[in-house]
């Protein structure tokens, strides 16, 4: 029963969040809306191993069907940029998860995903696979969605 109320919980604050234009909308909204019924709940929520194998081989869909021919000739073309940015993200990203380790906050894998750059739906996915603490990876990487918000306008506006 309360797994049945913690997806009513999400899907509400997915709505809610859409309907307030958040960015990634649907699923910080659901990320949102479960986590209150879950912190407030005394029974701990556990989600099935076929209903959770299932979500990660829809997300997976999600993101393959993204792809698309166009996108294979830009990606052509700045394939050597783009993965010397990556190799420079991910390498910031460790730096980061290992001062976070250190300090003892975090474990390193949820430090580590948690501040990946990266797609948050992606970054989730694997967050669940390598079963790190799915909760903290998601509240960086939404911490990390708002600043993108907030900041990428102000950094046009200077440049453009």
């Amino acid at each position: 029963m309360s797994l049945l109320i913690v997806v009513m919980a999400g899907i509400a604050g997915a709505i809610l969040a859409i309907k307030l234009s958040v960015p990634g909308g649907a699923i910080v909204g659901a990320m949102i809306g479960s986590g209150i019924f879950t912190i407030l709940s005394t029974t701990k929520i556990v989600i099935p191993a076929p209903i959770n194998f299932t979500i990660q081989v829809a997300l997976g869909i999600m993101i393959g069907t993204s792809m698309n021919k166009d996108l294979l000739k830009v990606a052509s073309k700045i394939v050597p940029i783009a993965i010397i940015g990556s190799l420079v993200f991910i390498a910031v990203g460790v730096l980061i998860a290992l001062f976070v380790y250190k300090l003892g906050f975090l474990d390193f894998t949820t430090a580590l995903l948690g501040f990946t750059p990266g797609a948050m739906s992606s970054v989730l996915g694997l967050a669940i696979s390598l079963e790190a603490k799915l909760a903290l990876v998601a509240t960086i990487q939404i911490i990390r969605l708002i600043m993108l918000v907030i900041v990428i306008p102000f950094i046009v506006k200077i440049i453009l």
